[in-house]
């Protein structure tokens, strides 16, 4: 058959004259028309530093699928998908579509332009522009320290920007005394003041609180009852004994009684006293001895007898002066926490000692234990006085091993809260017993 050369010239010619729109047909009369894509450009929106999204809305004849459909942009007008940054592909067909424009710059605008392609060919929605919004201004960091920690409590930090003007404020808790604020880095003095107006440089500042420990035990005589003075040590805001307490007397000069049955001791609810006994303490020799060494062991009667067991002006340590002795402890000193913070308080005299000056098998003393050695930081000298059970029988325990205390809380008409310490343990253990007990006592400056 031979070709029929009109009809081939008319598609041409058609193709031609119209560009954007391609039209076919076997008729020449009857051309069929394949328009474009319709698209939209939607606006940008959920603009940042660095990112944004854009959109296009595609409308057109289901019989002429959209084959490929995206978003070009630009730092110029006009992008195109051979002229862009990036063409961001969105996959095919009608409807709205999304896409996220990421890495850009900040406080820059681009221009930006939906497309859509089909057979017959690609068309761009209109341009839209934004700008990425600009970086916020930096912000440095402004740290507050209390040295030490416990001296107070401290407001005013936080991220600011330079010259921004921050409100530092303090204040002082019992016991210590303020003396400046100072920078961290230089040392210099900041200011003298609890409160002040600081104005922030363009880098992070660290302000230390500066305070001094009022030693309560500043101008206080050794106290002295039955005759014997007992030394004294501060910790915090607290001053205590430093040795276990080893009075036969209460306060008023009343004697406190002792010598008691084991059926006695077991039934009494008055104050009384025992020594351990010194034949089952290897390397004592007398009752004497184990007083000097390691004190007395009370029941709690006598810690909550009314005439007063401790010296005029001091009582028995409360449940909240040992939390008070343990939590300073462990904010002073950064290495040391709940389990460790008995170490903080033992004395260092210890069988198998890793200190030479320390290590002793006389008594008193810790016995041997390889992870956990008093340190005695502050002069406390925790020493393990063991401890008489309250039952009806002769019993004693845990001389060298175990430090009992009786605290003056109590906790029912029964028992009362006391502490201990064990050479195998850095902890400072809070437990409640029969009142019968026999324990160690500490006293506090009231």
């Amino acid at each position: 058959m031979k070709p029929n050369n009109n009809i081939l010239f008319f598609v041409i010619l058609l193709s031609i004259g119209f560009g954007s729109t391609l039209f076919w047909s076997c008729d020449p009369d009857e051309p069929i028309e394949i328009p474009l894509p319709k698209i939209e450009t939607l606006f940008p929106d959920s603009i940042t530093e660095y990112t944004a999204r854009v959109g296009g809305k595609i409308e057109g004849n289901i019989n002429d699928p959209v084959t490929s459909r995206g978003i070009v942009y630009c730092s110029d007008i006009m992008p195109t998908i051979d002229r862009n940054i990036e063409n961001i592909d969105a996959g095919e067909g009608f409807g709205i579509f999304y896409a996220t424009i990421t890495d850009l710059e900040p406080e820059t605008t681009y221009y930006v332009r939906a497309y859509a392609k089909n057979r017959a060919g690609i068309s761009y929605g209109l341009q839209r522009d934004f700008k990425t919004i600009p970086l916020p201004p930096p912000a440095y960091e402004l740290t507050l320290v209390g040295l030490p920690e416990i001296g107070g409590t401290l407001r005013g930090g936080g991220f600011f920007e330079e010259g921004d003007e921050a409100r530092v404020r303090l204040t002082t808790n019992d016991g210590f005394e303020f003396i400046n604020w100072t920078d961290g880095d230089t040392g210099d003095v900041v200011s003298q003041d609890e409160e002040f107006m600081f104005t922030m440089p363009d880098r992070d500042v660290t302000l230390n609180a500066n305070f001094d420990v009022i030693d309560p035990c500043q101008g206080i005589t050794k106290p002295n009852i039955d005759g014997y003075e007992y030394d004294i040590v501060n910790i915090g805001d607290r001053c205590l004994f430093a040795e276990n307490l080893r009075t036969t007397q209460y306060y008023n000069g009343d004697n406190i009684q002792t010598g008691l049955s084991e059926q006695d001791w077991h039934d009494t609810s008055d104050g009384a006293y025992v020594v351990y006994p010194h034949s089952e303490i290897s390397g004592i020799n007398s009752d004497a001895q184990v007083v000097d060494a390691y004190g007395k062991l009370y029941n709690w009667y006598a810690v909550n007898d009314p005439r007063g067991i401790c010296p005029d002006g001091w009582e028995v340590m409360s449940d909240d002066d040992w939390n008070y002795i343990i939590n300073y402890s462990i904010i002073v000193f950064e290495d040391v926490t709940e389990h460790t913070v008995a170490n903080v308080l033992k004395s260092c005299r210890q069988d198998g000692h890793p200190d030479g000056n320390c290590d002793t098998n006389n008594h008193p003393r810790w016995d041997p234990n390889p992870s956990h050695n008093g340190v005695d930081y502050f002069g406390f000298s925790a020493l393990p006085g063991g401890s008489r059970l309250h039952v009806a029988m002769e019993a004693y325990l845990n001389i060298g091993t175990i430090g009992y205390w009786w605290t003056s809380t109590e906790q029912s008409a029964d028992r009362a809260l006391r502490r201990n310490m064990t050479s195998s343990s850095g902890r400072v253990t809070p437990n409640a017993n029969d009142k019968n007990a026999g324990y160690s006592v500490r006293c506090v400056l009231k």
